[in-house]
């Protein structure tokens, strides 16, 4: 089976998605090739049975998969985040995916699609009701080897000194409408212990806490640019406890748990709120935390104070984390690929014959 995936980036969801599931899948399985790549070509359909477009929006993508379709490729639309109700916060996404014509076009890539793949069972409901296709749930997962040598070092470094100075948070501009879940007991923590500092790693800037509590302590707070997916297991290696607040939005219900994975492969105790998106993922107080509106400030708390407790999270959020890697991602995708293809070699075939 020869696979053209053509991710939406090369650092984030496009990494996740297909860069890194590729390079298992070639390495693994010698009757799939998969070619990952960010530009669409019409040399791209001869010999080719499957065509993925990842989180597509625009009319000239849309044009080629309806060619490819015509010449027998099956296509697929991949979604890891709900295009159909992004917060308004997130002022770029939600002017871009409400305007009418990205709008109809992304709508159109889910019902002309041969199948839909997603990343969780929260956004197959929302993208089951744009359309009847064939849904598919493919997890995302980690590269488990990616993440080795940033957690050894970490292990290090927490050997010298196992006392908390960071609380780290990856946080895109999506985020945007999640801090206020998070204002008050994180701006509660840094009064109370004066060493400790709050990390942002992602697009979130200075002025996007004008009027928070947070905004009145950004002498305590750090801001690292967005980084290549690659690079961030270094430095994420130096969150002591990791946050990933989330308002109980449709749009946030549909994002995975990729925030869990990648904090736990670091083996840093994190805290995430308690909505769909981690309900059921782990164990909550043992593998890590999840909080409600009122629970953050003791949940906090209790990691700072009780190094022991976090010290066996951390090892035990690892060992939920570790099975869910990129290679069970990458047997799920070769899956979904081959039941997706078969079924329209199916339906061509039944169309071709004489009545």
């Amino acid at each position: 089976m020869n696979v053209k995936f053509y991710q939406s980036d090369d650092y984030v969801c496009g990494y996740i998605r297909g860069e890194l599931p590729a390079r298992i899948i070639n390495r693994d399985y010698s009757d799939v090739r998969v070619d990952s790549k960010m530009n669409m070509s019409l040399s791209d359909c001869f010999r080719t049975d499957v065509m993925v477009f990842q989180r597509c929006n625009d009319r000239g993508s849309l044009s080629f998969l309806r060619e490819t379709q015509r010449r027998g490729v099956s296509c697929i639309y991949d979604l890891d985040d709900n295009f159909f109700c992004v917060d308004p916060k997130f002022i770029a996404a939600h002017a871009l995916f409400t305007h009418p014509e990205v709008a109809q076009t992304v709508r159109s890539f889910v019902t002309e699609a041969t199948a839909i793949t997603v990343s969780t069972y929260e956004l197959a409901l929302a993208v089951r009701e744009q359309t009847p296709k064939p849904i598919f749930i493919i997890d995302n997962g980690v590269d488990n080897g990616e993440w080795a040598e940033s957690r050894a070092q970490r292990g290090v470094r927490r050997a010298k000194n196992s006392e908390v100075k960071t609380i780290g948070w990856m946080a895109s501009e999506c985020h945007l409408a999640d801090i206020p879940v998070i204002d008050g007991p994180v701006s509660a923590i840094l009064r109370e212990y004066p060493e400790i500092t709050l990390q942002i790693v992602g697009s979130l800037r200075k002025e996007h806490f004008t009027g928070c509590a947070l905004g009145g302590m950004l002498d305590r707070i750090s801001f690292i640019p967005w980084l290549h997916i690659s690079k961030l297991p270094e430095i994420m290696g130096n969150f002591d406890i990791a946050i990933s607040p989330l308002l109980d939005t449709p749009y946030n219900r549909g994002k995975s748990q990729i925030k869990f994975l990648q904090y736990s492969m670091l083996g840093v105790a994190g805290i995430y709120s308690d909505i769909s998106t981690y309900q059921n993922r782990f164990i909550s107080g043992v593998e890590g935390w999840l909080a409600g509106p009122d629970d953050w400030y003791s949940c906090l708390k209790r990691l700072i104070d009780d190094t022991p407790h976090r010290n066996l999270m951390e090892q035990l959020a690892w060992s939920r984390a570790y099975p869910q890697n990129v290679e069970r991602m990458a047997a799920t995708i070769v899956t979904s690929w081959r039941q997706i293809r078969e079924e329209d070699l199916r339906r061509f075939s039944l169309q071709s014959s004489p009545q």
